[in-house]
This record gives structure tokens, sequence and C-alpha cells, in this order.
């Protein structure tokens, strides 16, 4: 309700000036807002934008996944694996990629580490794309490690709840603070899920837990404009017909196929593990937003061993459409 200027409210309004002053401010009174309804109008500004400048695309994670897959904030990814197929090696060089190229930095809650410290270790040879152990040809300097430490320093930041099986709002409340207290924190790691699982409430189904905690998980995204990646195992390794392992699925995720349908993107790494000289596969199984945040396909990539650095392998034609 808007009244005259000189007024307050609609008894000062008739004794200043009239009835028809009353009447004429009642009819042009608009609807109270609804709390979390938006029309379209609200968004004209960013839709001109859109229309006259193009979407903006995702950030390129680097080793050639760029042709498939963009990160983006406000956004949910969803990665699996085979054991040992290098789940969390390929995220700590998409990390360590994001950081030198756009300047993100990230909360890590990754407890399958024996510590922060060989975590710190792993970031150090990936910044460096150096060995970091001793007799490793190319090995890194002490000054090359310590300079090294000092860049991860200001883009990573590791959660560690003082609890045994810590549950998902626990997590993200942590986030939420390094999100507010430390600079340019657009990106959360939880890796891996079944480090979760235990925080289950007694009653609830599994089915229920995946998708309250995907909710949430979404919900963080969108609300602190972060890109989430979530690590989740296989439920079982399936075999083709010689006895070789088949590429995971996101549907294949134990739990829920909540993690397919839930997720943004969904991809998969996956090695031959026969053949070592063999190129890594990078599958992006999942887009939601084809355009914007890439594109089904697959990329190989080269693995160095010594230093744990993907780099872009030899690519398949048919593959990449």
């Amino acid at each position: 309700m808007t009244w005259p200027h000189d007024c307050n409210d609609a008894n000062e309004t008739l004794l200043t000036h009239n009835a028809d002053t009353v009447r004429q401010c009642l009819d042009d009174a608009q609807p109270w807002p609804i709390e979390g309804v938006h029309s379209p109008s609200e968004y004209i500004e960013e839709i001109t934008e859109l229309y006259r400048h193009g979407v903006k695309q995702g950030v390129d994670p680097g080793m050639g996944l760029g042709r498939k897959m963009r990160i983006s904030p406000g956004c949910l990814s969803i990665g699996t694996a085979i054991p040992n197929h290098g789940k969390s090696t390929i995220l700590n060089n998409i990390m360590v990629n994001i950081a030198k190229s756009a300047g993100w930095s990230f909360a890590v809650f990754s407890p399958e580490y024996a510590s922060p410290a060989h975590h710190v270790r792993n970031l150090i040879q990936t910044w460096t794309v150096k060995p970091f152990t001793e007799g490793l040809p190319g090995r890194m300097s002490e000054d090359e490690a310590v300079i090294a430490i000092r860049n991860i320093d200001q883009h990573f930041h590791f959660i560690l709840p003082e609890e045994a099986a810590p549950d998902i709002d626990t997590i993200l409340s942590r986030a939420k603070q390094l999100i507010r207290q430390k600079d340019n924190v657009k990106g959360l790691v939880i890796d891996p899920w079944n480090k979760l699982e235990a925080s289950r409430d007694r009653g609830q189904s599994e089915t229920e837990y995946v998708a309250e905690v995907l909710n949430k998980l979404t919900y963080f995204a969108k609300q602190f404009d972060i890109h989430v990646w979530l690590i989740a195992h296989p439920k079982k390794m399936e075999r083709g017909q010689d006895g070789s392992y088949v590429v995971p699925r996101p549907w294949d995720i134990s739990g829920s196929a909540h993690f397919f349908s839930m997720a943004s993107i969904c991809w998969t790494i996956f090695r031959h593990v026969h053949d070592p000289e063999a190129d890594v596969e990078f599958h992006v199984q999942k887009v939601r937003d084809a355009g914007v945040d890439g594109e089904l396909g697959v990329v190989r990539l080269k693995f160095d061993k010594n230093c744990g650095v993907y780099s872009e392998g030899e690519q398949r034609f048919e593959e990449m459409i």
C-alpha cells in the first residue's frame, strides 16, 4: 500500500486529503509478494543479456575434457568408477586445473586419505606435474614443493569434522562457513558417498536417504552458487563376455537410481587394467544442460603414474560425436 508522500496511513490521508484519495490508494494497492514465488518479468535483464551475448559456458576442466564437460556453479556432478580406477585422482586434476585457470577455491571432504597430508602430497604432484617420491625421475625440488604448498593453501580447504561418521548437515555447515570466510570458494567435494551412509536414520530407507541428501546438495549448490562433486562407488562390477570389466553407469551406483536422475552431470573414469598402455577413458554419461555444461561422449586421457597427472590422449572421432 502506497500513501501520499505526506501521509503514513488511511486515517491521515482522509484527514489531509479526502475519501476519494483513500479509495484511489486502495485501488492502486499491489498484492503482498509471496515468499519464494517469482514472476518472469524479474528476469528481463538476465534474459536480455542471454539473448545478446549467448549462454556462458562453464569452466574448462582441462585435459581435453572441455570438449565434453564444463564445470558451472549451481550444479551437482556425480562421478563413479570401479575401485582404484582413479576417481579421486581425476578429481584432483580437475580441481587443480580450475584453480589455476579460473582462480576457484574448494572445500574438500575426503576422509579416505590416511591424512590431509597425504592428500596435499598428491595435490603437490598434480600442481607441479612432477613426482614427490624420492627415486622417481624428474622429482620436484624441495623449493618447488614449498611453492606448490603455498599455492595449494590458497585454493584448498579440508573439512574434517570430529565425528566418526559426520552427517551431510555437518559437512554443509562447515562448507557454508568456508564460503563466507574464504575468498572465491566455488567448489565442494564429497569423496566418497559411503562415508555419509552411516548417518542414515533408523527406519529411513536407503532410497529415501539418497533423495534427501541429493536434494540438500542440489539446493546448496544453487543457494551458494558453487559446483558440488559427489563421488560414489558402483554397487557391482559387471563383466563382459571376455571376463573383463565393463564401464560402470550412473544407475549402477549403490543405493538408488536417484544418483542418475538428480545429478546435473554424471561421469565415469575407466581403465583397461589388462592393457596398462591403453588410454584411460572418461565417459560423460549425463549432461542436463547440454550446450552449457557439455554433451555425452568419451574423452581419452594419458596418465602419468609417477606424478598422478592426466593429459589429453588420442581421441577417436566416433567417440567424440
